[in-house]
């Protein structure tokens, strides 16, 4: 066991330079403490005891991987990561969500979403740290059958990246906060995530080459900035994210010249990521 974790955390570190990402279809397999675990991921931060399946009815080949929550306690998530051999562009991949109605406190049922998260990173000699230059994000929602997805990868930098990370998790919704429960299950168990196929591509499908147009301003910024549009009154949707990956803020029905407030942000660079009209693209504000 501790020489799994030990690899896990290798690998989330990026210092595994040689490596790969392997295993993207899921057919390799080791038993560890009575629980199968897919080759080359992580599961569940090296733990992954609850809620990881080897799925016998896969997309292609012998077999896929499923992930689920366990009521509002936890749930086991697929992280791997490897020095990069290409700037990706797009993750692709196929995917089952299932029995993923979920109720908090006593109101109605709600559909949970499973999410999907590609980071690409690049050692900064002068801060000591991987910043993430490129960065994908999808919410995935019930899908009884086999069903295609893409992930696009949207980048402020023009660098190549040293590694790629890749996340799978079956929800984020209510975690921690009473009353969080699966309540059309018997053993607590809900939220079904299975995904088979996984490819990266560095290139992107004709539809998906257009870029959104805007631009921030101030940037660098100290307490507020704003976003200009060809249209200053469509309602647009955008998300804050720090140099890990993580979201920060986000609002989906901001109207172009309205301040976004940054003051409680910690000095930094951070992405601002912006969906108008179904066209998403990313840039880096600098928070001084």
């Amino acid at each position: 066991m501790k020489k799994h974790i030990l690899i896990g955390l290798l690998l989330l570190l990026g210092i595994s330079a040689n490596a790969q990402l392997q295993n993207l279809d899921f057919e390799t397999w080791t038993q560890d403490v009575d629980v199968n675990r897919p080759d080359n991921w992580i599961i569940g931060q090296g733990m992954g005891i609850f809620g990881i399946y080897r799925d016998s009815v896969p997309q292609n080949g012998n077999y896929a991987m499923t992930l689920s929550r366990w009521y509002y306690y936890t749930f086991d998530d697929a992280v791997q990561t490897a020095a990069a051999t290409i700037k990706p562009l797009e993750l692709k991949g196929f995917y089952r969500y299932t029995e993923n109605d979920v109720q908090y406190n006593g109101e109605d049922l709600v559909q949970d979403t499973a999410h999907v998260y590609v980071f690409a990173k690049k050692w900064n000699a002068a801060s000591q740290q991987n910043d993430t230059i490129g960065r994908g994000h999808i919410l995935l929602t019930k899908a009884d059958f086999w069903t295609a997805f893409t992930c696009p990868v949207y980048y402020v930098s023009n660098d190549m990246p040293d590694s790629v990370t890749i996340r799978l998790a079956p929800t984020e919704r209510y975690l921690g906060q009473s009353m969080g429960l699966c309540p059309n299950t018997s053993d607590g168990w809900c939220s079904y995530f299975t995904v088979d196929n996984l490819s990266l591509s560095e290139t992107v499908g004709i539809n998906d080459t257009k870029t959104a147009q805007f631009s921030i301003f101030p940037n660098p910024a100290n307490d507020r900035v704003y976003i200009a549009t060809a249209s200053q009154t469509q309602a647009i949707q955008y998300t804050i994210v720090d140099a890990t990956g993580r979201t920060i803020k986000s609002q989906t029905s901001y109207i172009a010249g309205e301040a976004i407030d940054i003051s409680t942000l910690q000095s930094g660079i951070y992405f601002l990521v912006v969906n108008s009209n179904g066209i998403t693209s990313a840039q880096k504000i600098i928070k001084q």
